[in-house]
């Protein structure tokens, strides 16, 4: 792709990380910009910017493993091309489209997802110093321009939750080694399979990071740091950064991960769930999708309001949609039609692509009624179609009957 310049150049000095963001959008810098924080100076993230907005994101440390597990969770139809020496992420996407593997549209939503999580990890990092290299090559901007002020605003509670988690786990980046190998079989094998704690313990001799074993174990990568960062306590197992010997921080409380907890989504710290169980051993967890605040508020209210106990986790954003479907891993899924950047069909298609997900149901939500919009639907993979506006028993009715309760 051809690249663009500019001319000015300057650093800032160590700073919270969305003051020098919001800092870069005001100064409408236009450039490539190194974001280091204090605690983990070996890690460095990549920003690049035209007049402000973001045209990609992301770092230079391991780019194979983390892009491949990045498009092994949201494009895991693509079939991995060779990666040539020195070539970057955004020439390996390049690559696949150039070579007809994937569509324009496509390369954008992936080049989105790529970069929204480089951000979030930028922006849980606490303070950063920036080096801005205007001169340096940059990506075209026709390709992706995103306005950062509104990322950060749609990523508020994933950097709040990532920032939380990063204060114990580090980063992604990190390699889990094994001290105790007697001990690390044992507590695995008391929650674990033991195919499943003997593929794990394979890959945690390899000395490769958090990206390159979700990716041969086809688990999330943070989910996966999150079970194992309790050994780290227990002195089992240590994460490191490879030829760095740095550790992880000092212990956090002692219940932080004692349950699991799920990320949440975005705009939102908790799942909105009803008060009190309802005389179901079950709770099902439902995916809402829509950009409306109000429509979610008001599916929200009518599957509380039901006779079943259900998890509503709303989900404004679009483009980031199916990565949060797949860390929430819900039961089913309520998709609008009509959203900005990323539509109901073109999302639907997306879900139905990750062997994960074939099987769950999906139902759309939208104003239309015609029959070409329900043959539309359903050509993208969805399980019903539900038309606005929609009472709380139809909708409940409708839930139920893909939940076969």
């Amino acid at each position: 792709m051809p690249m663009q310049m500019s001319p000015l150049s300057m650093s800032l000095p160590s700073q919270p990380a969305t003051t020098a963001l919001r800092s870069l959008v005001e100064q409408q810098v236009t450039g490539q910009v190194l974001v280091r924080s204090q605690d983990q100076p070996s890690v460095v993230w990549k920003l690049f910017l035209t007049q402000g907005k973001l045209n990609f994101a992301t770092s230079d440390r391991e780019p194979p493993a983390r892009i491949r597990y990045l498009l092994q969770r949201y494009s895991p139809e693509l079939q991995p091309l060779p990666w040539p020496s020195q070539c970057s992420d955004y020439d390996y996407l390049c690559q696949h489209w150039q070579q007809g593997h994937i569509v324009m549209a496509e390369v954008k939503q992936l080049l989105s997802l790529i970069s929204l999580e480089a951000v979030v990890q930028i922006m849980a990092m606490g303070n950063v110093a920036l080096d801005v290299k205007a001169s340096a090559p940059r990506p075209e901007p026709i390709l992706l321009s995103l306005n950062v002020n509104d990322l950060l605003t749609v990523l508020q509670g994933q950097i709040k939750d990532w920032h939380y988690q990063g204060q114990f786990i580090g980063s992604l980046f990190r390699c889990p080694r094994i001290r105790d190998r007697s001990r690390f079989s044992q507590v695995l094998s008391q929650t674990y399979s033991a195919d499943w704690a003997k593929g794990l313990s394979q890959q945690c001799d390899r000395n490769v990071n958090f990206y390159s074993i979700a990716l041969e174990l086809q688990q999330d990568a943070l989910q996966l740091a999150r079970q194992l960062y309790p050994l780290t306590q227990q002195g089992i197992v240590e994460f490191v950064l490879p030829g760095v010997g740095e550790h992880p921080p000092q212990s956090p409380p002692a219940t932080v991960f004692r349950d699991q907890p799920r990320t949440a989504p975005p705009q939102s710290a908790a799942p909105t769930t009803g008060s009190s169980p309802k005389g179901s051993l079950t709770s099902f967890k439902i995916a809402c999708v829509d950009d409306s605040p109000t429509i979610l508020q008001e599916i929200s209210n009518c599957l509380k309001d039901s006779d079943l106990d259900f998890s509503v986790f709303p989900i404004t954003n679009s483009v980031r949609a199916l990565m949060w479907v797949s860390r929430i891993q819900p039961d089913l899924i309520l998709l609008d039609v009509g959203m900005p950047g990323v539509d109901g069909y073109a999302l639907c298609r997306m879900i139905r692509g990750n062997e994960t997900f074939k099987n769950i149901p999906i139902v759309m939500v939208t104003g239309n009624t015609g029959q070409l919009n329900r043959a539309m639907a359903m050509d993208a993979g969805a399980s019903d179609y539900v038309t606005k506006p929609f009472t709380a028993e139809g909708l409940v009715s409708v839930v139920k009957k893909h939940l076969q309760v």
